[in-house]
């Protein structure tokens, strides 16, 4: 057979499993639709997210708050920083609204103690700054409310911004660590943002790279991708999560260094529910294998390897939750934050 030949019955071949793929999943779109692939709830319009099973009796859920909150974020969330060692950090970029501000680049806390002897640091990622909530609703506030009621004089303060990691954390600690005082609390929320997700482009093969461009036009060249890439998916995100264990033992000596009280939590995540009900089931077909690999696989490693001295785990914390509480693969509503401020109260206060 000449070369010619082989060419061609390559060609033929390869459009013959196209059409097939895209008859057997009825798609005949020539490129992928942008507004179907997944993002963060943050981003959807109020008819969209006010249909969602977590916001179905939210009575928080205003148009006023929604579009405040998208006003006030549209153009960017987060304001990269560089500390004196050259590290970046993100901050989160202030806002004046009535139902979601940030002020001095961290997210309103209420009910706070107007003075305080103890500080308690909060940083994490967007599931700490709680988009989706008013100030009233937030983690933050949901715990410093705790606190208050139980008699604690202590001031929390969430430095949780859009996109942060635990290198970016520590960067910014490192950036303030002249405002901690010995007998402060810093916690820090990891995992979301912290298996391999910025990072696995840049290590991707390139062969892998070009198939996943093609399957922006091709479902025979998606699904392929998607079997080929599983492995590297994989051991991407466990040797991140090596890497990011090895930051939190870090900042924890940094932390007995300075007689601070310091506790990372491994937040919870949707892929990770044990008892997901159909909606969840649902949400989590939309985000794709990648995601469902990365987080199943670096939160094993993250679970095996966290030093139980100064880390603890809340991946279970809505296991029993009949209706969902997700937005979409990382984001909760105010039954979430509820939840989630109780479970890090009693895993960071100490006895009175």
């Amino acid at each position: 057979m000449q070369f010619g030949e082989t060419t061609a019955l390559i060609l033929i071949t390869v459009t013959l499993l196209e059409l097939f793929m895209r008859l057997w999943h009825g798609s005949w779109a020539f490129s992928r639709d942008p507004s179907t692939k997944p993002q963060s709830s943050r981003f959807y319009d109020f008819e969209k997210i006010s249909k969602l099973e977590p916001h179905l009796t939210s009575d928080y859920l205003t148009q006023e708050f929604w579009h405040e909150m998208q006003s006030l974020t549209k153009d960017r969330s987060g304001i990269k920083m560089t500390n004196h060692l050259g590290d970046r950090y993100l901050v989160a970029k202030n806002c004046d609204g009535k139902l979601f501000s940030v002020e001095d680049n961290l997210r309103t806390t209420l009910f706070g103690p107007k003075f305080s002897k103890h500080n308690y640091y909060l940083f994490g990622s967007s599931t700490l700054h709680n988009f989706e909530v008013p100030n009233n609703k937030t983690t933050a506030s949901n715990l410093q409310k705790l606190f208050a009621d139980l008699g604690y004089d202590w001031s929390v303060r969430n430095y949780g911004v859009s996109g942060a990691t635990i290198e970016n954390n520590f960067a910014r600690i490192l950036a303030i660590e002249h405002i901690f005082n010995q007998g402060d609390t810093i916690v820090i929320l990891f995992g979301i943002n912290d298996v391999g997700l910025d990072t696995y482009p840049l290590y991707e093969m390139n062969i892998l790279k070009i198939m996943r461009r093609l399957g922006e036009y091709s479902l025979l060249m998606r699904t392929i991708h998607r079997l080929l890439a599983r492995s590297s998916w994989r051991n991407h995100s466990k040797i991140t999560a090596r890497q990011k264990i090895a930051i939190l033992e870090e900042i924890n000596i940094w932390a007995i260094s300075r007689n601070i009280r310091f506790k990372a939590i491994l937040e919870p995540v949707l892929h990770l529910k044990r008892y997901p009900n159909n909606y969840e089931l649902g949400l989590r077909k939309t985000f794709g294998q990648k995601l469902e690999i990365l987080y199943k696989f670096g939160y094993k490693e993250f679970t095996s390897l966290i030093n139980p001295d100064f880390a603890a785990s809340t991946i279970n914390v809505f296991n029993e939750t009949d209706t969902s509480v997700f937005l979409d693969q990382a984001h909760i509503n105010s039954v979430g934050t509820e939840i989630l401020a109780a479970e890090i109260f009693k895993l960071t206060a100490p006895s009175l």
